[in-house]
């Protein structure tokens, strides 16, 4: 990966492709790119100080954290699609997730 320090002019929000946090794009800008030269994302002035070694262990830990909310959703992908309208059902699904599970509710989640 190559890190690119270059002008910035169009100041807008991005997210750190090595830490995954959002940051206010400054200027000058950081930018990753791959071994051929396509365009990764933005990275953080933090990230963008960091040693090589230490981005390593953050990109790790970002990859293992995106497979495990991958898992998430594929998990979320298997159960049933149910939709609300109206606040009085967003209140009544509300008030359902916030109570606590009895013996005599079978099988959670609702």
């Amino acid at each position: 990966m190559l890190i690119i320090r270059a002008p910035n002019s169009c100041f807008i929000r991005a997210g750190c492709v090595v830490c995954g946090g959002a940051f206010e794009l400054d200027d000058p800008a950081y930018n990753a790119y791959d071994g051929d030269d396509a365009h990764v994302g933005c990275v953080c002035p933090e990230c963008a100080e960091l040693d090589d070694a230490r981005i390593r262990e953050v990109l790790r830990q970002q990859a293992e954290d995106l497979r495990q909310h991958a898992l998430e959703l594929e998990e979320l992908a298997t159960q049933p699609i149910a939709r609300l309208e109206g606040h009085r059902h967003f209140d009544m699904a509300r008030r359902r997730s916030m109570r606590l599970p009895r013996d005599d509710d079978g099988d959670l989640p609702y």
